[in-house]
């Protein structure tokens, strides 16, 4: 699981960002468990996550709530996405763009 954090100065209702993810790592949209997990943070806001692969491979996100409840400013982790990651991707760090 990937953890998405935002660091935001202002509250805000919803959310939509688009991650690129190196060669050899995709999100886990095949896999029976949730690919999408919501966090303290906007699980106690009834926040709903979905997610779409774009034609240029990023993975855009999108986090709403229909009864307008914010999330606070401040730096915490919105969601943890799954991901896999192909056996010949060597251990190490790793770039992860969010858009």
């Amino acid at each position: 699981m990937l953890p998405i954090s935002l660091k935001n100065e202002d509250e805000i209702v919803g959310f939509q960002l688009d991650v690129v993810l190196p060669y050899g790592m995709t999100v886990a949209l095949d896999e029976e468990e949730d690919y999408l997990v919501t966090t303290e943070n906007t699980r106690a806001k009834n926040h709903t996550l979905s997610c779409n692969v774009l034609g240029d491979g990023s993975i855009r996100i999108v986090g709403t709530n229909m009864n307008n409840k914010k999330i606070a400013s401040g730096d915490d982790i919105l969601l943890n996405m799954g991901i896999n990651i192909a056996s010949w991707v060597d251990n190490g760090d790793y770039a992860i763009q969010l858009k």
